[in-house]
């Protein structure tokens, strides 16, 4: 089979390098907490430490967008990456809490700031022709990411321990910075008149990104539940399956989703992948937390893998379907604001059920951010001009809705 034009030396490099990137940012969380402990840290200290990394996020992320639409678009990836080598070694060797967690907050940056130029420099790879394919298969990285990532650093901990597990995050950030030394960067147009035509709210949210951003900010609220309290709830059932399994499966779900996402994007819009993923990712997190057997756990975990896959190719594909391209840096950095603080809050939120009722029932309550976000497209996202229809109504009008 003919390779497609898609995967040219420069989009391959910036896909695998997002992919070794976002396995770090989306499975670390889910071994963090265990390795805290076992420094002497408390429950509390990887609460705090959690909420410095994501909080950092939240200010590096629109900072960075508008860095790389103004100011230039290799710089600042390539200290970012340099940044991911060298912090993981900080975890081995500090022999503090405090110092421990001054490191993750220093981490939750570089991944902010990597993250964010990673995805608007593989925008700027893409042709017309390829533009939506290629977001879809980035968006697919971020999936596999995040449900591989877990599985590789639940086993590193348990086999290598600390040193084994942050050489790892350290080595793959290493590949990804030699990747992107041979990248072949946008340059830079000068900006100036184009800064002073806009409002300093639009330097940092790109507002035709907000309803896809947000539509993965409330599916990412039941994330955030999965990889915090995920390995404890397994441990608290008996150990019905592992958890570095569990993720295994999940990837397989994700992996699966490839063959239908982009056909069914390219025809019929995002519609039918946010109502198919809210009931993929539902039904798969009920089967799950009510199972008996390890059989009908990892069938969840399928379910729940291809309702992650679903929803982070489509909205991520919606961020950017009619975002300028001098204006993706921005449209990045919204879309991944969203997701950072609703993980975070996912995780806040699943706290507090537990502390309520136990783990399965939190598990089922949180369920209910899939109904939310079904409506929230029905009544809001559908009908923002980034929706596939408006789109295609719009080109179909010469541009105009």
């Amino acid at each position: 089979m003919k390779r497609s034009s898609l995967w040219t030396p420069n989009y391959i490099r910036v896909f695998l390098t997002n992919l070794f990137v976002n396995m770090i940012a989306n499975g670390l969380p889910s071994v963090f907490t265990l390795f805290l402990l076992s420094r002497g840290g408390t429950d509390m200290d990887s609460g705090i430490a959690t909420g410095c990394f994501y909080f950092v996020s939240l200010i590096a992320r629109p900072i960075t967008g508008w860095f790389v639409d103004n100011k230039g678009r290799k710089g600042i990836l390539l200290f970012s990456l340099i940044g991911l080598v060298l912090v993981p070694w900080a975890y081995i060797l500090l022999p503090w809490v405090v110092g421990i967690i001054l490191a993750r907050t220093f981490h939750g940056t570089m991944e902010a700031i990597c993250g964010t130029a990673l995805i608007t420099n593989s925008y700027d790879t893409l042709d017309p022709a390829h533009f939506s394919e290629g977001v879809g298969y980035f968006g697919f990285s971020n999936a596999i990411a995040t449900a591989i990532g877990p599985a590789i650093w639940l086993a590193l901990f348990k086999h290598f321990g600390a040193f084994g597990l942050f050489a790892a995050c350290s080595a793959i950030c290493a590949v990804g910075l030699v990747l992107m030394l041979s990248f072949g960067y946008l340059p830079m147009e000068k900006s100036e008149k184009r800064m002073r035509d806009e409002h300093f709210l639009d330097l940092l949210v790109e507002k035709d990104a907000l309803p896809a951003s947000v539509l993965a900010g409330i599916s990412a609220l039941m994330i955030g539940a999965l990889t915090t309290y995920i390995t404890v709830f397994f441990i608290s059932s008996g150990d019905i399956v592992d958890a570095g399994r569990f993720f295994a499966v999940q990837a397989a779900g994700t992996f699966v989703s490839r063959f239908f996402v982009g056909k069914i994007s390219d025809r019929w819009g995002e519609g039918p992948l946010v109502y198919s993923s809210a009931v993929f990712s539902a039904g798969g997190m009920l089967v799950t937390v009510t199972a008996a057997s390890a059989f009908p756990v990892y069938v969840g975990a399928v379910f729940f893998g291809v309702g992650v896959g679903f929803t982070i190719t489509g909205m991520q594909i919606m961020s950017v379907r009619i975002v300028r391209p001098e204006r993706r840096g921005a449209a990045t950095a919204t879309y991944s604001c969203f997701w950072d603080i609703c993980n975070a809050i996912g995780g806040l939120i699943a706290g507090a059920l537990v502390t309520l009722t136990d783990y399965k029932t939190m598990f089922i309550l949180m369920t209910a951010v899939y109904p939310v976000y079904v409506l929230t497209y029905l009544f809001w996202g559908r009908r923002h001009a980034s929706a596939f229809r408006n789109w295609k109504k719009a080109e179909k009008n010469g541009g105009n809705a």
